[in-house]
């Protein structure tokens, strides 16, 4: 078989790389995999952070920021003309590429080079509302991949659907084969790659208002960079037993150390969590697109696999969230209860279903 290629177009935050890194770890263990596999990204410092330890190529076009289109119109219009002309050069130079879009404004002059080039293109979407991005090149895509069957209605080019999970790497995905430790008391913290400042003060507050209930737990804390020193101090002072860091890059095994998670809703978390089989209380984002992060945290609360506490931007958000984490912590029932729901929606196979389809498309070129 001839040499192919796989240009993956997009990031800017590990929600967008990990399920992407996910098939590219897939298609490495198969035979005629292949042979350069090169990432497009928007110059983003937490995407380098993420891809380094994997040794994959990495591009990095000019910036293309959906905030900017509206402020800066020209200039953002400039950079995305520069960043389809350098992703267009890229694809004609490699030996026959296949695209796989991530996620994100930065996928956007990948997928519009593709469709240029006449590359197959393939879309991931990690969330059950499809973001701009993905919605914009769901047109130009020969299949769009995704995470949960209710997405297919936002989408009118439904025969383009397959819903095959959210890829998770294999060291999560492996971990559906065992039941987690509830008995254990670390509790884990994530706010995502680049951290959530809400959370971060919401479990300072807790600590300070509520450490009893903190008696015999640990605390393991995803910050982001801004408010790490600031955390890992205050959790110092109050003689909390925490391991604090801006970002962690070995969450595999958080996740089977830990027996409760606190977390926003991204459909990346939220699939890795659930093949961890962790019980969760999950704080959607406020500001996501198209409330993408509570639709996707409605679901799992159906399911019976969460808590639900909403960001309201009230004087009582942080309150309500420590009584919902008191809650759990006092109650190892509930939280296997909770972990129970969560495992339904575990998909461990998607890399592998994502994976095959992209292969096919490499058999076609």
């Amino acid at each position: 078989m001839s040499e192919w290629s796989l240009v993956i177009s997009g990031g800017g935050s590990g929600g967008h790389l990990f399920p992407a890194l996910a098939v590219v770890e897939e298609l490495r263990k198969r035979p005629n995999g292949p042979s350069r596999v090169l990432f497009l990204t928007s110059q983003r410092a937490i995407e380098k952070t993420i891809l380094d330890p994997y040794g994959v190529e990495q591009i990095a076009l000019p910036a293309v920021e959906s905030h900017q289109f509206r402020s800066r119109p020209i200039r953002s219009l400039w950079n995305l003309r520069a960043a389809v002309s350098q992703a267009s050069a890229t694809l004609r130079s490699l030996p026959r590429p296949v695209v796989l879009g991530a996620g994100g404004y930065g996928s956007i002059p990948g997928g519009l080079a593709a469709w240029w080039m006449k590359c197959p293109l393939v879309l991931l979407e990690q969330n059950i509302v499809p973001g701009r991005a993905t919605s914009l090149l769901s047109r130009f895509a020969q299949v769009i991949c995704t995470s949960f069957e209710n997405s297919e209605r936002h989408f009118p080019e439904r025969p383009k659907i397959v819903c095959t999970g959210n890829p998770v790497r294999a060291d999560v995905a492996g971990q559906t084969k065992y039941e987690p430790d509830l008995d254990r008391k670390i509790l884990l913290v994530l706010g995502g790659s680049q951290g959530a400042a809400f959370l971060n003060r919401s479990l300072l507050r807790f600590g300070q208002h509520n450490g009893g209930a903190l008696e015999g737990w640990s605390i393991v804390h995803q910050t982001g960079e801004s408010d790490c020193e600031l955390v890992r101090q205050t959790y110092r002072d109050l003689g909390i037993a925490a391991e604090v860091a801006p970002f962690f890059d070995d969450l595999a095994d958080r996740y089977q150390a830990a027996s409760l998670v606190v977390t926003r809703a991204g459909g990346t978390t939220l699939a890795e969590i659930a093949c961890a089989g962790l019980p969760a209380v999950i704080v959607p984002y406020l500001g996501s697109l198209r409330d993408h992060q509570l639709r996707n945290a409605q679901l799992f609360v159906r399911g019976g696999g969460a808590m639900l506490v909403e960001q309201l931007g009230t004087a009582s958000d942080e309150q309500d969230l420590g009584f919902v984490i008191q809650t759990c912590l006092s109650n190892l029932e509930l939280r296997r209860q909770l972990s129970q729901g969560i495992r339904t929606f575990a998909r461990p196979d998607a890399a592998e279903k994502v994976a095959g389809i992209v292969k096919k498309f490499s058999r076609t070129l």
